[in-house]
């Protein structure tokens, strides 16, 4: 209970700053890109006509489906190709994706579905993500994610490694400010407003179309 209400929060804050920054993205469809368990996906349904969640993992998605099956205005799809070919051009009217594309290890990867967030969003549309434009160091070094990948060539397995060790090989990754500011402009995207996220070196982007 306590995980949901934390994305009703997340949400209600996300629509108040919409709100704040004079948007006017419309109430068809939202997609909620990393959904995880639908923690976000569930309350943009309440601003929303449609919320739509996608995520990499098909274990997520078959559980988030199972969650939120008494909703048939919220739907989850398992995708796995950095051009979002599940949806039409100009499908979206808000789309976001926050504490996703940091864990996206090669960063023209995370610019490919910038470009698809672009191709999706329609016009006068919201865009919202989240990048850090540097990483630490400890993460650039990476070394409980060497440890992990020493231990697993031990022959050690991950379930163990998980629970009992708290390891995992989840990356982080960065795009410089800059490169993404580029990149977006090159789309024909606006942007409405940057503000720091965890650190002063990481962003939330706001742009429209």
């Amino acid at each position: 209970d306590q995980f949901f209400a934390s994305g009703k929060a997340t949400v209600d804050g996300l629509m108040r700053t919409v709100q704040d920054i004079g948007g006017s993205c419309g109430q068809e469809r939202v997609l909620d890109f990393g959904c995880g368990l639908g923690r976000l996906t569930a309350p943009l349904v309440e601003y929303f006509t449609e919320s739509h969640g996608i995520d990499i993992s098909r274990v997520m998605i078959e559980r988030a489906r199972s969650i939120h099956s008494d909703n048939s205005h919220i739907h989850f799809h398992v995708n796995t190709d950095v051009n979002i070919p599940l949806f039409a051009d100009e499908h979206f009217d808000l789309i976001y994706s926050v504490i996703v594309l940091q864990h996206i290890s090669n960063k023209d990867v995370v610019k490919g579905y910038l470009s698809s967030f672009a191709r999706l969003l329609r016009p006068g549309g919201l865009l919202v993500f989240q990048v850090p434009s540097k990483v630490k160091l400890a993460y650039r070094l990476r070394p409980r994610i060497r440890l992990y990948d020493f231990l697993r060539f031990l022959g050690f397995g991950r379930d163990f490694l998980f629970r009992l060790l708290s390891l995992y090989p989840m990356t982080m990754n960065e795009v410089p400010r800059p490169e993404v500011e580029a990149h977006m402009e090159s789309l024909g995207l606006r942007v409405i407003r940057i503000d720091p996220f965890a650190d002063k070196n990481d962003f939330i982007y706001y742009y429209t179309k």
